[in-house]
């Protein structure tokens, strides 16, 4: 398989943490950089601001109106990447990063779309923004909206 970008969402969960590790080792076997991606889903935010949606170059299509980052959110999502930027690191694999408003569901195979991967890693189940529930449906909802392969990571 030949795939240049591998999209992998991040949300903090062990199983997200676990995925990093399945995308790298298939970022290094095709010599794809890696977009890792973190959906802010604002139906979970409980009122705090919006985070601002940091779009690559060549993907102006979404967030024509990008909302002021809120700096909290920011920080917050810095966290929860953090650990998959250094598993990254340690594989040593290119790859960029990606905050974006909206429902993970929607959100991760648009992304995947609108940014050309040809993979999706991601993992098997996570939990929302707020830490407080699961989600494993959104991996179910993925495989079945996404245009290309998605590998789920346990």
């Amino acid at each position: 398989m030949k795939t240049e970008r591998i999209l992998l969402p991040v949300d903090g969960s062990e199983s997200s943490y676990r995925a990093a590790y399945c995308a790298a080792q298939a970022a290094q076997l095709c010599g794809a950089e890696v977009l890792l991606l973190h959906c802010v889903d604002q139906t979970e935010q409980n009122g705090e601001a919006p985070l601002v949606d940091t779009t690559l170059a060549e993907d102006t299509t979404t967030n024509r109106h990008p909302k002021q980052a809120d700096a909290l959110g920011m920080a917050t999502a810095n966290d929860l990447i953090g650990p998959v930027r250094d598993i990254l690191e340690d594989h040593g694999i290119r790859y960029m990063e990606r905050i974006v408003e909206g429902e993970p569901a929607t959100c991760i195979p648009r992304v995947a779309q609108n940014t050309r991967c040809g993979l999706i890693v991601m993992g098997r189940s996570g939990k929302t923004p707020s830490g407080r529930l699961p989600v494993g449906s959104v991996t179910g909802r993925v495989v079945g909206a996404a245009h290309c392969p998605v590998i789920v990571a346990p």
